[in-house]
């Protein structure tokens, strides 16, 4: 019997290189694929191409969806609907994994399509995942704070952040669509109100890191049916060519033979405190921010200290002689740079507030044994994201965190964690698990195929 074929699109670049190659990697030593890219480093194009990497890599087809278009919003939109229209017509994917069903407009007309021939859809955890009510919430902060009218009163520049939020949505589900010759995108789930989640459109099945991830899929309002929950390809049989290919290469310490703490800056200037949603200022922020390098700088005083910002920082030029006159010689990373190696030749990770970055993530699955902190001093809104999460210190005290600086520079941490108490956490739900990629498409593929015949 012929092998079916996978049609995979992994969404974003970054989506790839981090997590979803390792899946691509795993599929394509079993089964045809296809590669719905987009535009990617020359590195990831060379690891493509070699035969005894992906053997049954069969063609990569550009998308480009995140291209910067021309002055015609409308162009790219027909293309996009175009490309997917051809690649299901032309390959009749038994399979199609993707990263969403419902966050841009080629991930809805693709799988629309793929629906269309009763393909088995199955959509992949690409990123951590903040329960979408909740995020939902903070960006409208956020957006009414920095992109209103400062002299409009809160509610009434929350009324139009969320004014527009509707046209945005109305534009992007109606008018785009129709312009590309399609129906409307309706559904419960929209990328642009931040309602819903992937797997409410036409996923089958929606693939999650965790029980915990799923649970927060469910809150969303995704059927638990479809939950399924599959490890990261960093901690499964992908592991060794993640790490050999994309994350041991080609690393440069530059700082070699010297202790180096790695500190992840969020893009965010101002933040919101938790239950009152009361506005934590950039004043605020780079004060709180100071005295936290400060405190690294002196207690660790011949340590290398690391910035690495979110690649979302919007001046990287102010930020960096910022840190030059809170700590001269802290180094500040490329905004846009992979972070993998500079975790890889680091002693210590921080996140600082709020801490919530994917980076912590697999940091933690890249180098589990080292000490990875999330700090969260004001507690706020959307903060404690890894209160829970075993192998992430998450710190919401000051004392606790000078303790544990002192642990760290006496050769003492292992001890320090021991004393803290470890909060226990609660039960969770019950999803379908599997021990890797290729399980869970055979046994998803029954179960479709079963549905079909009834």
């Amino acid at each position: 019997m012929k092998d079916p074929l996978v049609l995979f699109y992994p969404h974003t670049a970054r989506a790839f290189r981090t997590t979803l190659i390792g899946h691509l990697y795993e599929i394509a030593q079993v089964y045809p694929v296809v590669l719905l890219s987009e535009q990617l480093d020359d590195k990831l194009n060379e690891l493509l191409q070699r035969r005894e990497l992906f053997p049954r890599l069969e063609a990569i087809i550009p998308v480009d969806q995140f291209a910067v278009g021309g002055r015609n919003p409308f162009h790219p939109n027909v293309r996009l609907a175009a490309i997917a229209k051809k690649v299901i017509r032309d390959y009749r994917p038994s399979i199609v994994i993707t990263a969403s069903d419902m966050h841009s407009l080629f991930d809805m007309y693709l799988l629309r399509y793929a629906k269309k021939i009763n393909s088995l859809i199955i959509c992949v955890q690409p990123t951590l995942n903040l329960e979408t009510i909740q995020s939902s919430r903070y960006v409208d902060l956020l957006n009414a704070y920095t992109r209103m009218p400062e002299w409009l009163p809160l509610v009434l520049r929350m009324m139009l952040v969320k004014g527009r939020k509707w046209i945005g949505h109305f534009y992007c589900h109606w008018i785009m669509p129709l312009c590309a010759g399609e129906l409307p995108l309706n559904g419960s789930s929209s990328f642009v109100l931040l309602r819903g989640n992937s797997g409410m459109r036409d996923a089958n099945f929606q693939v999650v890191f965790s029980a915990r991830d799923g649970e927060n899929y469910v809150k969303d309002g995704v059927m638990p049916s479809k939950i399924v929950c599959l490890r990261h390809p960093l901690t499964g049989p992908a592991r060794p060519f993640m790490m050999n290919n994309l994350i041991s290469t080609d690393i440069v310490d530059p700082f070699p033979g010297q202790k180096k703490a790695l500190l992840f800056m969020p893009a965010e200037e101002i933040a919101f405190k938790a239950g009152s949603y009361s506005v934590i200022t950039k004043e605020q922020r780079q004060k709180l921010y100071a005295d936290i390098l400060r405190d690294i700088a002196r207690i660790l005083e011949d340590w290398q200290i690391i910035i690495k910002p979110h690649p979302d920082l919007m001046s990287p030029s102010t930020t960096r002689e910022w840190l030059r006159s809170i700590i001269p010689n802290g180094y500040m990373v490329d905004p846009t740079a992979a972070v993998d190696q500079y975790v890889e030749i680091s002693d210590l990770i921080i996140e600082l507030p709020r801490a919530v970055s994917t980076a912590t993530f697999t940091a933690l699955l890249q180098c589990p044994g080292k000490p990875i902190w999330a700090l969260d001093f004001d507690h706020e809104y959307l903060g404690d994201l890894y209160r829970d999460v075993e192998g992430v210190e998450y710190i919401d005290d000051k004392e606790d965190f000078l303790q544990a600086l002192i642990s760290i520079k006496q050769h003492q941490y292992h001890e320090w964690r021991q004393k803290k108490k470890i909060s226990a956490s609660g039960k969770v739900m019950k999803f379908r698990e599997f021990p890797d990629i290729i399980a869970a498409i055979r046994s998803l593929r029954e179960i479709h195929e079963s549905c079909l015949s009834n």
